[in-house]
């Protein structure tokens, strides 16, 4: 059986507005999925090192758009998993709650499944694709701030290693969607 997320956040607040906020979820994961794949697929194409270079095409200017979209997405998503409490289930380690994390590993050790809900492992997992999502979108913001100067090369540099982080996790995401969706097809 499950833990459903109210109890496993006894003292977080009742959500209000519950459906309009599991749309809102959809929305953004829809968004953010979409932009992802945009901004990955455009990655390989651009010319960008100081500065968007003066030949710039449809490809660097769409990167540059949608990347800004994706910040907001991310602060979007980030409102979401602080409101009530929630934040806790993302992000267990900044509240003292790792050990279900830790069980939930150990399972994973002996063969079973995490559960998917809960402020386990699997929400852990979301907390970090979050936080990348974040790291990734904002050090492309600072890179386009610092453009032109010393340490846009720099800002680059970090963006990079923050869309390889976001990468890995979206596909660890991804593998523990479908885990969650076997364990919704078994009962």
């Amino acid at each position: 059986m499950n833990v459903s997320t109210r109890d496993a956040l006894p003292d977080a607040k009742p959500r209000r507005g519950a459906d309009g906020a599991d749309r809102l979820v959809r929305r953004l994961h829809t968004g953010a999925l979409a932009a992802l794949v945009a901004l990955y697929a455009s990655s390989p194409w651009l010319g960008m090192l100081r500065r968007v270079p003066r030949s710039a095409g449809l490809v660097d200017y769409a990167h540059l758009a949608i990347g800004a979209a994706t910040l907001a997405v991310a602060l979007a998503f980030l409102a979401l998993a602080s409101r009530g409490g929630r934040w806790r289930l993302y992000f267990p380690w900044a509240a003292g709650r790792g050990g279900q994390v830790f069980r939930d590993l150990a399972g994973l050790l002996r063969g079973r499944l995490p559960r998917s809900e809960g402020g386990g492992l699997n929400s852990a997992l979301q907390g970090f694709v979050l936080l990348a999502l974040l790291g990734t979108a904002l050090t492309g913001a600072g890179w386009f701030l610092a453009q032109g100067t010393d340490a846009a090369l720099a800002w680059r540099d970090v963006h990079a290693t923050f869309a390889h982080v976001l990468g890995a996790f979206v596909i660890a995401h991804a593998v523990t969607a479908l885990a969650h969706v076997i364990d919704l097809a078994r009962g």
